[in-house]
């Protein structure tokens, strides 16, 4: 697969004819997906192509600091896996926020890519305001252009989208956050030294640094999948202030990882949410929390680390 950042590495490709469709694609999850199986619609040959960007419009446009579902690299990493050809990652910037819809449409889109068909989501809109529409790429394109814009895809009454994703992490609902993006929800960490108090109370975590540009999700006790080298552990990852120890507001990570006990420290990790157990709470004993510990531990054996359907 092609990654591209330039207009200039386009026309190094000279594509005669693709099949094509953008957007900002954070999370790749089943609208996505299904925008990318449109693509296949016709001559399977016809190279398929996705316009996205990096830096985000978020990025750039954003006041306050924007929390990724996803890093870039995963972005590129599932779009291979999906069978796309070519992503063409657009450095967004003012000055391209500020250039109006027929424009962009000329420039990065049929000059660059000669589409034969552009598949749009629902809520597709680009350009200055973001006034471009799929009737603005009907007018630029013409008519030799087959144009396509999917309806929304739901989970029962919700519109499937980033923001519902994101929203659902922020509470928690991880499984449900997994069951639209059709895979787990991660966050990659890096392992640091910690107070060792699981080890004293018999379940030793691994503690986590993580990037604070990503979702962490709520609050609360997960089962998760921890990789480590490639290697698997199934695990009981806390989030929180440790308030049983604490009186501190520092959100703090870390997995006991089941049938582990080896010194990691500087590794790095990611790990899979796939269901929470229970809220983050204060006990009023150690032999209280520890029972609490236990119980965590046998409903995380018990959970089987598959995906609800959709």
């Amino acid at each position: 697969m092609h990654v591209l950042r330039s207009l200039e590495e386009v026309k190094l490709l000279g594509y005669q004819e693709s099949h094509l469709t953008m957007g900002r694609f954070q999370g790749l999850h089943r609208g996505h997906r299904a925008l990318i199986q449109a693509l296949d619609s016709g001559d399977k040959k016809v190279p398929k192509v996705v316009i996205s960007f990096d830096p985000t419009p978020e990025d750039v446009l954003s006041e306050t600091q924007h929390k990724k579902l996803f890093s870039v690299e995963d972005k590129i990493t599932c779009l291979r896996e999906l069978g796309v050809d070519c992503v063409f990652l657009i450095p967004f910037s003012k000055t391209l926020a500020s250039l109006d819809p027929e424009s962009f449409a000329k420039q990065y889109i049929f000059a660059a890519f000669n589409p034969s068909l552009i598949v749009v989501g629902y809520d597709f809109a680009f350009g200055r305001s973001r006034l471009g529409t799929i009737e603005t790429l009907k007018k630029v394109g013409g008519a030799h252009v087959h144009y396509v814009q999917l309806e929304s895809i739901k989970s029962g009454k919700d519109v499937i989208s980033t923001s519902l994703i994101r929203s659902e992490i922020q509470v928690g609902n991880v499984e449900r956050a997994g069951e639209l993006l059709l895979r787990p929800y991660y966050v990659d960490g890096m392992v640091v030294h910690g107070e060792k108090r699981g080890r004293k109370l018999g379940f030793p975590t691994i503690n986590l640094l993580y990037s604070r540009d990503v979702i962490l999700p709520a609050s609360g006790v997960y089962v998760a999948d921890v990789v480590i080298a490639g290697e698997h552990y199934k695990s009981v990852c806390n989030i929180g202030t440790n308030p049983t120890f604490s009186q501190g507001q520092e959100v703090k990570w870390e997995c006991h990882l089941l049938d582990f006990d080896r010194d990691i420290y500087n590794a790095s990790v990611r790990v899979h949410f796939y269901k929470k157990l229970r809220s983050e709470r204060k006990f009023s004993s150690q032999e209280e929390l520890i029972e609490q510990i236990q119980k965590d531990v046998t409903s995380a054996r018990e959970t089987s680390l598959t995906l609800p359907n959709g």
